[in-house]
């Protein structure tokens, strides 16, 4: 097998190999479960499905009866100063008086033209087109997250092969380094090393960016934190 040609993986035992590696830190199950547990914009859909819920009765549709009341209590603190024609005399300081009114009015719809049941329907499509709303956004957040994270499965594979092809690249230098201290190679054949060598290094550097990049997309979803994988 030619230094080249280690460079290439087949594609099942890239897949296979990775996901055995990953699967022991974090599941995809587990990354979208987070994701939709901690994204702000699926809490706030999800509220708003719960309210359009609360929201769909028929007393905010108005077809339940009307029943209103209101109690006052009026407290009153008099000073009494009289004399009686009998000669008696009345003198209160801080006289105190309470009383209480109440009332209780009761109403019942019998017809308005259906806007009732219009109403009612319209909570109705209100609750549908929430949920629908909600669920076009776990959907694409799901498929987000799954991209993401398979972005990162095949990145870190890439990435442990192209090291262990620069470590076999440093070990050739050596070798090579050492023919020609002993005088059995040229300056050449440590060219066409160190070039391979620089292209590796390179190629690792870019791994590394898109292993950083996949795993703050799935953090931007609100996903669990992917620095320890």
């Amino acid at each position: 097998m030619t230094f080249k040609s280690m460079l290439l993986l087949p594609a099942v035992s890239l897949i296979m190999s990775s996901c055995f590696m990953y699967a022991q830190n974090l599941s995809l199950n587990d990354a979208v479960n987070k994701a939709i547990e901690n994204n702000f914009q699926v809490k706030i859909l999800s509220n708003q499905v719960e309210i359009a819920e609360l929201s769909n009765t028929y007393g905010n549709a108005g077809g339940l009866p009307l029943i209103t009341g209101n109690v006052n209590q009026n407290f009153t603190l008099n000073n009494i100063q009289q004399e009686l024609s009998s000669g008696v005399t009345i003198n209160q300081k801080n006289a105190t008086g309470n009383s209480f009114n109440s009332n209780l009015n009761a109403g019942i719809l019998v017809f308005n033209g259906f806007k009732v049941r219009a109403s009612k329907a319209k909570f109705e499509e209100l609750v549908k087109q929430n949920k629908l709303i909600l669920e076009d956004e776990i959907l694409e957040l799901r498929a987000n997250v799954n991209a993401a994270y398979y972005k990162v499965l095949e990145a870190e594979e890439l990435q442990n092969q192209y090291t262990k092809n620069l470590n076999l690249a440093t070990r050739k230098k050596d070798l090579i380094q050492a023919r020609i201290n002993a005088g059995y190679a040229n300056e050449a054949d440590l060219l066409q090393v160190q070039i391979e060598w620089n292209n590796l290094k390179t190629i690792i550097d870019l791994q590394n960016t898109n292993i950083a990049t996949a795993k703050r997309t799935i953090d931007g979803h609100g996903g669990t934190s992917l620095k320890s994988l």
